[in-house]
């Protein structure tokens, strides 16, 4: 299995006192109770996400480079997020 690799942006979300993991390259999004949580939720994600592209005949976008990505959400952390398995 191939293992891949996106920038993610992290939300802080005022109101709930949550977090929103944003992958923008995949127009993918998901929330947890706290950064680990989230993170680990997007790590999840992606790796779902991947099978069903892969699964269904497509294929994966390219991800934006980092720093090019980091440039442009500068005022929020980015992330880089694979979608291996955790054992």
């Amino acid at each position: 299995m191939k293992t891949y690799i996106y920038p993610a942006i992290l939300y802080l979300d005022e109101e709930s006192k949550g977090y929103t993991i944003a992958f923008h390259d995949l127009q993918l999004f998901t929330e947890g109770d706290t950064v680990e949580e989230s993170y680990e939720r997007a790590r999840e994600y992606l790796e779902i996400y991947s099978d069903c592209v892969l699964k269904y005949g497509g294929t994966m976008p390219d991800a934006t480079k980092y720093l090019e990505t980091a440039k442009k959400y500068k005022d929020n952390i980015v992330l880089l997020v694979d979608s291996k398995k955790s054992d």
